[in-house]
């Protein structure tokens, strides 16, 4: 429904792949699902946070030494997955 509403809008989306805690990094489901939203709804959107590295893996939170890390979405794993997901059900 939200996405839905942002295209009766006209205005585009924005998904947050991470962050500096662990518990700010979404499931892997949740991407797929807003993304699927988003591509049958005919809605554009962007992926921001936790995409400073090209594949899915473990990397640390922020740019300390000491920083805690956490499995991190990759930008190219973003992108393939939006250009291999099957033309939406219209």
């Amino acid at each position: 429904p939200f996405v839905a509403a942002m295209k009766r809008a006209g205005i585009k989306a924005k998904v947050r792949t991470g962050g500096v805690v662990a518990s700010a990094v979404p499931s892997p489901e949740s991407i797929v699902r807003f993304m699927r939203g988003c591509l049958d709804a005919g809605v554009a959107f962007k992926a921001t946070a936790g995409l400073h590295h090209p594949l899915r893996a473990e990397y640390r939170l922020t740019y300390a030494d000491d920083s805690p890390t956490a499995t991190m979405f990759g930008y190219l794993n973003v992108l393939l997955a939006t250009a291999a997901s099957p033309e939406p059900s219209l």
